[in-house]
């Protein structure tokens, strides 16, 4: 890798606040740059993401042009359309196109790891949720590929869209030739005959496909390698843009009091047998970051029951709680200086105007 990578990186409504505490875990490790993408967040949100990326010279800004929050397959294609037009732009076509969600945190340097995972590769992903089981993460023939699930009962690689690096010049020529996007795919019959027979040539037909798999698949088309190991310097949650958006629109995602805990009805239920848990993860520590974030301590039970998963979640709030605390004076002197320049601003206007 001649320069460094740029990660594109999505926030959706009502999780700014809380995630872009995660950032600065990124700029200590690595050399690489991100980009903050706003997708459907309010005006504030976008402001506080502005205010961060202005604050250092390996950090930008870009707002997708859309009103409301769109399908993340979605906007990961429209971001490397933005990729493609940037690398006109400049003359110079960037070798790789990078994307990573934005309830990850490092603790080292993620982006030393990976190198070697991608030498003959074209693409390489990474960051299981720490909610995810072993069990979760092999895709049964025929069901819905989905998130948690990077291969087949083959052992060909799915990939995942929670933390990914493509070789740009090869995906760009997988998409023209295939007509397929990051997008999430559910009418398989609408796809053109010649990637239907690659599907059933690769045994990977199956009843959906979650964002960014099948562009994956296709990847492998004509002997191609992908690759999806564990890097031990990444830290994803998983799902707390959901939760978010759910409590947003006022989605009864889960709800926890002194009668027990209530599921909204799933139908998926039965082939992703790691809802309850992801659920349950996602709210005790979108709780305890809350939390942190207001220099509070947050006092309620983790309802998850599997001994691998609950040594994961807490050793992982535990590191959040470091990691926020570290940083926590930074974020007040930036947010003051942001208050007190706003402040001034509507003074002087009502000054002008006198």
């Amino acid at each position: 890798m001649q320069s460094p990578l740029t990660f594109n990186v999505l926030y959706t409504p009502g999780t700014a606040e809380p995630l872009r505490r995660f950032v600065p875990s990124w700029l200590r490790h690595t050399n690489a740059l991100f980009r903050l993408v706003a997708n459907g967040c309010a005006r504030r949100e976008v402001q506080m993401l502005k205010r961060l990326a202005a604050s250092s010279d390996r950090l930008s800004f870009h707002r997708l042009p859309v009103r409301e929050m769109i399908p993340h397959g979605e906007a990961l294609s429209q971001l490397h359309a933005l990729h493609a037009l940037h690398a006109l732009d400049d003359l110079d076509d960037p070798e790789f196109f990078c994307f990573m969600d934005s309830d990850i945190f490092a603790t080292g340097d993620f982006v030393a790891e990976l190198s070697p995972h991608l030498e003959g590769r074209l693409a390489f992903c990474s960051a299981s949720p720490i909610w995810a089981l072993p069990s979760d993460q092999v895709s049964p023939a025929g069901v819905r590929f989905c998130g948690p699930h990077h291969q087949n009962e083959n052992g060909l690689s799915l990939g995942s869209s929670y933390f990914a690096i493509y070789r740009n010049h090869e995906l760009r020529e997988c998409m023209a030739e295939t007509g397929v996007t990051f997008d999430k795919v559910t009418r398989v019959k609408r796809l053109k005959t010649p990637v239907q027979e690659i599907l059933r040539r690769l045994d990977c037909v199956a009843a959906a496909y979650e964002a960014g798999k099948l562009i994956n698949i296709l990847l492998q088309r004509d002997g191609g390698s992908i690759a999806f190991s564990e890097l031990g310097s990444l830290r994803h949650v998983g799902g707390l843009s959901l939760l978010a958006y759910r409590r947003h629109v006022g989605d009864g995602y889960v709800e926890i009091d002194d009668s027990g805990v209530t599921f909204q009805n799933d139908f998926k239920e039965e082939v992703r047998p790691w809802i309850p848990r992801k659920r349950l993860t996602c709210h005790y520590v979108s709780q305890q970051l809350a939390a942190m974030v207001r220099g509070e301590t947050h006092g309620g039970d983790l309802l998850v029951t599997e001994p691998e998963v609950r040594e994961r979640v807490l050793d992982t709030v535990l590191r959040m709680r470091s990691l926020i605390d570290a940083d926590r004076a930074w974020f007040e002197r930036l947010d003051r200086r942001h208050w007190a320049s706003s402040a001034w601003g509507a003074w002087d206007a009502i000054r002008r105007r006198r």
